[in-house]
């Protein structure tokens, strides 16, 4: 697609959730204008569905949608690169190469690095787990997993991602027909109970759950330091490991130039509720990367899929906006729909938005409810692109 000197170029860093719902509006919105460019820069060249990793580590799960296909025919040009700095005041970004970097100019933005695992610094951690970050580490981790005959689990941290892991790897070790588990499985939380930011319903049925597929659930445990086969706890338990997945928590991935922005503990850049660094309406981030807290909220948005998308629709909408000399739009309405944790493939539970009603939800009906809210943000996407990303998942050579 080449660029005319009157082109205005909107520059989208990452192809994570925030990312491509921006592109997807932008792609909608913009579809048979002339006169504006859009680029995506992904690091990879497939959408990661990551709300499906935990599935990938366990068994074929083809979770990843290429990009260039998905935006083919609209005026997104997915590109393959890594962002590694970023000049605001140029309006410049700078994309990593092997052999040699280049420079992309831009003249609006929106920002959606993401996160990357955070192990705090507790020493260990980063020379004796595996990650769930990514599709090679799902992979890693299903590998090594398939390897045991026998031996210990440990999956650290009691979130959303550590009780959907932990699930899947208890089926997993009582897959044959001998009902004799093959491994045994330990959940860690540091805190007083499982999911310590959601319902205690949900935390309570998630920890029964988990005890009755014979998974070892211990709160209040805090890894301290961890070596080769053994994890020791603060309070001086030594825990026997094969294997170690660590799904503690996560920490913002920003690109130089974005650094001496205002972070909170967790790095992540502080905007304003229209999504703004430095409140410039042109300078736009969204997902994991940032810390928002809307008007009138108690705290900061947490780092889900369910804001990233939100984020990410509504950046492509305000860029959409400016690019089309339209008024810009109202600060954007979060809504939270509520959200469902898969507790293996036959049970799930959460709180759900049913219609005007919120309410807690477990068994069958959650699953369904699951499953269909994870296609439900790809069949939007489509719907704005023109292409159906359910009809052309791949899994990627690793």
């Amino acid at each position: 697609m080449a660029l005319f000197p009157q082109d205005k170029q909107i520059v989208i860093v990452g192809g994570g959730y925030a990312g491509i719902h921006a592109a997807a509006v932008l792609a909608w919105r913009l579809k048979g204008k002339t006169g504006v460019r859009v680029m995506l820069v992904s690091d990879r060249e497939y959408f990661l569905d990551r709300c499906r990793l935990h599935e990938a580590a366990v068994r074929d799960a083809a979770i990843c949608y290429p990009l260039a296909p998905m935006f083919a025919g609209t005026c997104v040009d997915a590109s393959l690169g890594s962002v590694d700095r970023i000049n605001l005041e140029e309006r410049r970004l700078h994309v990593a190469h092997p052999s040699h970097g280049y420079e992309i100019p831009f003249d609006a933005l929106f920002v959606a690095t993401g996160a990357t695992p955070n192990d705090f610094g507790i020493p260990g951690v980063k020379e004796h787990a595996r990650f769930l970050s990514s599709y090679d580490d799902a992979v890693a981790i299903r590998a090594k997993v398939e390897s045991l005959e026998g031996g210990n689990v440990i999956v650290v941290g009691g979130g959303l991602t550590g009780i959907e892991l932990a699930a899947e790897l208890a089926e997993l070790a009582r897959a044959d027909d001998t009902g004799a588990p093959r491994f045994h499985v330990t959940l860690l939380e540091g805190a007083e109970r499982l999911l310590p930011a959601c319902d205690e319903r949900e935390a309570n049925y998630c920890h029964e759950r988990l005890s009755r597929m014979r998974v070892s659930v211990r709160t209040r445990a805090q890894v301290e330091r961890l070596e080769e086969k053994s994890a020791r706890l603060k309070d001086g338990t030594q825990l026997p490991h094969d294997l170690v997945v660590w799904c503690a928590g996560i920490a913002a991935s920003a690109p130089e130039g974005l650094a001496a922005a205002r972070t909170d503990r967790a790095g992540r850049i502080e905007t304003d509720d229209l999504l703004e660094l430095r409140r410039e309406p042109l300078l736009l981030a969204g997902g994991d990367l940032i810390s928002c807290t809307p008007a009138g909220a108690e705290g900061p948005l947490a780092a889900k899929a369910m804001w990233a998308v939100q984020m990410g629709e509504y950046a492509g909408e305000a860029l959409a906006a400016w690019a089309l000399g339209e008024d810009a739009p109202a600060a954007p309405v979060f809504q939270d729909k509520g959200e469902l944790i898969s507790l293996g493939q036959r049970d799930a539970c959460g709180i759900a938005q049913v219609g005007p009603v919120r309410q807690f939800l477990s068994g069958f009906p959650a699953v369904l409810l699951k499953d269909a809210s994870l296609t439900y943000h790809l069949w939007g996407l489509a719907g704005r692109t023109g292409v159906a990303p359910g009809a052309q998942p791949v899994i990627p050579r690793t």
